[in-house]
C-alpha cells in the first residue's frame, strides 16, 4: 500500500511538472497562453526574464506576506503553479448592505502581439496585456532603436477591484505610481504574485524590481468615461484590428480623413492602424476606449519616414477623448493652427525618433486634462509655427490649459514651451496639477524661446516629480530652465527671426520627491550677436518661484543657487508661504465616503 501511494504521488507530480499548465483561462482574450515563452524578446533586442530578479532600487509600497517555498513547481513558462482557485473571485462575497463593484475587461484581437513578461488578473479574471515598445536610451537616435517590451492593460471600473500580477521570477520590490495614489502592494513569494487594490479611475504604472522598462501601464476608465453617446452617426470601429486592407474608411495612404461635423468612434477592443487626418474642418470628434497602433509604420528621421497618428491643421472645435496611442511613428498628437481643442483621458506611449506626445503649435484655447503621456521626446510641448504655405504669416498661441496629467519623459523635457517660437504672441499658458512619474533627461519645467515670441503669463502650479533623474544620457540635471536665446539648432528651423522675450512666469507648489538634492534652476536671456540684426538685449523678466521643495527641504534664497546671467531681471525666490507643499492633486472619481458604499462583491464582465 505504501509503495502504491508513493508511485501514484510520484506519477502525479511528474505529470504536473511535464504539462504546460494554465490555471486561469479567461475568455477575455483568445490568445493561447501555451505559446508564451519564459524569456522576454523584442524585435529590437532580446532580454531574459532573469533581469527582473534584482534591482538597485527599493520601494516602500510593497510588503512580503509569505516566503518562497523550495517545493514550488513551475510550468513551461516559468510560472509557479498555483492552486486551482488562486486567481478567482473567491475573496468577494455578496453583501446586501453594500454596493457591488463592476469591472469590464475589453477583449484583445486574436492577432495582436500580447505581452509575455508577466501575467495580470483583475478580480480573478485574466487581463489581456498589449505589447508596446519603450526606449532604453536617453539620447536622440534617428533610427536603429534600442527598445524593450512593456505592457498595457485597459479596464473599465465602477467601485474597486483587486489586481494581481504574477511573474516568472522572484518579485523583490514593486512600486505603483503615482505615489500620491498611496497604493500598497503585497507580495506572495511562494507564487511570485503581487496584489493591490484599485479604487479610482486613472492611469497607473506598476514597476517591478525597479525596472522602468518592463512595466504594467494600467489604464482605468471610470463611469465618467462613457462614450456611448458619441456612437450615433459616427464612423465606427468595433472589436478587431482595422487597416487599409479591411476597412473602407482607411485610404491607400493609411489615412482616415475627417471632415466638418464628423465623429470617429473607436470602441473598446478595437485596434486601428492608420493616421487620423483633418484639415480646415470644424466640430470634429475622435472618441472611444480603443487603440491607435503605429507599430507597423516605419520611422526613420534620416529618411523622413513617419506616420503621425493624429494630425489636425486649421481646425476648430476639436474633441479627442479616451483613445490610447501606442508606438506612433513620430509625433503623436500634431495640432497646428487650431482653435478650441479638448483632449481628455488620452493615453500615449512613444519610443521612436521625435516621439513628442502632445504638440500644440500656434493653437488658441486648448484644454488638455487627465492624460497619460510617456514619450521619447517632449511629453507636452507648446510651440509657435508660421504657416507652411506662407511663412510670413506667423503663429499665435493663447489660452493653453494642461491639467491633471501624468507624465513620463524618457527623452527631452516634460512640460516645454519652445524651442520653435515663431510669432510674437505666446501668452496665458498654464500647467496645473501635473505629476511627473519619471524624468530622465532634461528639465521638467522649461521655456526655450529661440525665435521672436514674447512669451508671457506662464504658470506652473501644483507640480509633483516622483522621480527626478534628469541628466541621463546626454541630458543635464536642471529641474527648471527658462531662457530667451538664439539656438544654432532650432532658431532657423521654421523661420529665422529676431529674438523675443519671456515675462511673468510663476512656479508655485513644486514638490520633487525622494531627494534633498538642490537641482539647478537656469534662467537666462541673451544679447543679439548675429549679423544683420540690431544688437538688442532680450530678457527673461519677472519670474516668481514660491513653495518649492526638494525631498524634505524647502528651498529659499539661502540654500538655492539660481544660475542666471545679466539678461534677467526681477527673479524672485519668495520665502515659503508656510502652507504644506503637496504638489499635484490626485484626480479621483470617487471620494472616501462614496467608496465606503461599495462592499467586497465584484462583478466582472468581458466586453
Amino acid at each position: 500500500m505504501r509503495t502504491y501511494k508513493f508511485l501514484t504521488t510520484f506519477i502525479a507530480l511528474f505529470m504536473l511538472a511535464s504539462c504546460d499548465v494554465n490555471i486561469i483561462v479567461s475568455s477575455s482574450t483568445s490568445h493561447d497562453s501555451s505559446n508564451v515563452s519564459s524569456s522576454i524578446t523584442t524585435s529590437d533586442s532580446s532580454t531574459s526574464s532573469s533581469q527582473f530578479s534584482s534591482s538597485s532600487q527599493t520601494s516602500s509600497s510593497s510588503t512580503v506576506t509569505s516566503t518562497s517555498s523550495s517545493s514550488s513547481i513551475t510550468d513551461s513558462e516559468g510560472y509557479v503553479i498555483t492552486p486551482d482557485d488562486y486567481f478567482t473571485n473567491k475573496h468577494y462575497i455578496e453583501d446586501e448592505n453594500k454596493m457591488t463593484s463592476y469591472v469590464k475587461i475589453p477583449s484583445m484581437p486574436d492577432n495582436y502581439q500580447e505581452y509575455k513578461g508577466f501575467k495580470a488578473y483583475v478580480s480573478g479574471t485574466k487581463l489581456p496585456l498589449y505589447n508596446v515598445k519603450v526606449n532604453r536610451n536617453h539620447y536622440f537616435s534617428p533610427n536603429n532603436y534600442n527598445r524593450a517590451d512593456s505592457a498595457v492593460g485597459i479596464i473599465k471600473l465602477e467601485g474597486k477591484t483587486t489586481v494581481q500580477v504574477q511573474c516568472p521570477f522572484k518579485i523583490s520590490t514593486i512600486s505603483i505610481k503615482p505615489v500620491a495614489a498611496n497604493i500598497k502592494a503585497t507580495i506572495d513569494n511562494v507564487y511570485n504574485v503581487a496584489s493591490f487594490e484599485v479604487s479610482s479611475s486613472g492611469q497607473y504604472t506598476v514597476e517591478i524590481n525597479g525596472s522602468t522598462e518592463y512595466v504594467l501601464h494600467l489604464f482605468v476608465d471610470g463611469t465618467e468615461d462613457d462614450y456611448s453617446s458619441y456612437k450615433t452617426n459616427a464612423i465606427y470601429f468595433g472589436k478587431g484590428i482595422h487597416t487599409k486592407d479591411n476597412s473602407n474608411y482607411i485610404n491607400d495612404n493609411n489615412e482616415i480623413v475627417l471632415s466638418s461635423n464628423q465623429t470617429l468612434f473607436i470602441d473598446y477592443g478595437a485596434v486601428v492602424r492608420a493616421k487620423i487626418v483633418s484639415y480646415n474642418s470644424t466640430n470634429v470628434k475622435v472618441v472611444g476606449g480603443g487603440i491607435i497602433d503605429g507599430s507597423i509604420f516605419d520611422r526613420d528621421a534620416n529618411a523622413n519616414t513617419r506616420a503621425i497618428p493624429f494630425d489636425f491643421s486649421f481646425c476648430s472645435n476639436i474633441t479627442l477623448k479616451g483613445i490610447t496611442f501606442l508606438d506612433p511613428a513620430g509625433w503623436c498628437l500634431n495640432v497646428y493652427f487650431c482653435d478650441t481643442v479638448t483632449v481628455n483621458n488620452v493615453k500615449i506611449i512613444t519610443s521612436r525618433a521625435n516621439g513628442d506626445g502632445i504638440s500644440l503649435q500656434s493653437v488658441k484655447n486648448a484644454y488638455v486634462d487627465r492624460c497619460f503621456v510617456r514619450t521619447f521626446d517632449d511629453s507636452i510641448v507648446v510651440k509657435n509655427y508660421p504657416k507652411w504655405s506662407n511663412r510670413n504669416e506667423e503663429g499665435t498661441t493663447k489660452n493653453i490649459n494642461v491639467s491633471n496629467c501624468l507624465i513620463w519623459t524618457d527623452l527631452a523635457q516634460s512640460l516645454e514651451i519652445g524651442y520653435e517660437t515663431v510669432g510674437e504672441v505666446m501668452e496665458d499658458i498654464k500647467f496645473k496639477n501635473i505629476t511627473v512619474l519619471h524624468n530622465f533627461h532634461k528639465p521638467v519645467l522649461s521655456i526655450h524661446n529661440s525665435n521672436n515670441a514674447n512669451v508671457k503669463n506662464v504658470t506652473y502650479e501644483n507640480i509633483t516629480v516622483d522621480d527626478a533623474s534628469m541628466g541621463k544620457g546626454d541630458g543635464y540635471s536642471a529641474v527648471i530652465e527658462f531662457n530667451s536665446k538664439y539656438s544654432s539648432t532650432w532658431s532657423n528651423v521654421q523661420k529665422t527671426t529676431k529674438l523675443g522675450s519671456v515675462d511673468n512666469v510663476k512656479v508655485t507648489n513644486l514638490l520633487v520627491r525622494g531627494t534633498s538634492t538642490t537641482y539647478p534652476i537656469i534662467i537666462e536671456g541673451d544679447k543679439e550677436s548675429r549679423s544683420g540684426y540690431e544688437q538688442t538685449e532680450h530678457y527673461v523678466s519677472n519670474v516668481y518661484l514660491l513653495d518649492i521643495k526638494f525631498g524634505g527641504k524647502t528651498i529659499n534664497a539661502l540654500n538655492t543657487k539660481i544660475n542666471k546671467n545679466e539678461y534677467t531681471k526681477g527673479i524672485y525666490l519668495l520665502e515659503p508661504s508656510g502652507e504644506e507643499i503637496t504638489g499635484a492633486n490626485l484626480y479621483r472619481n470617487l471620494d472616501d465616503s462614496q467608496l465606503a458604499n461599495y462592499g467586497k462583491n465584484v462583478s466582472v464582465s468581458l466586453i
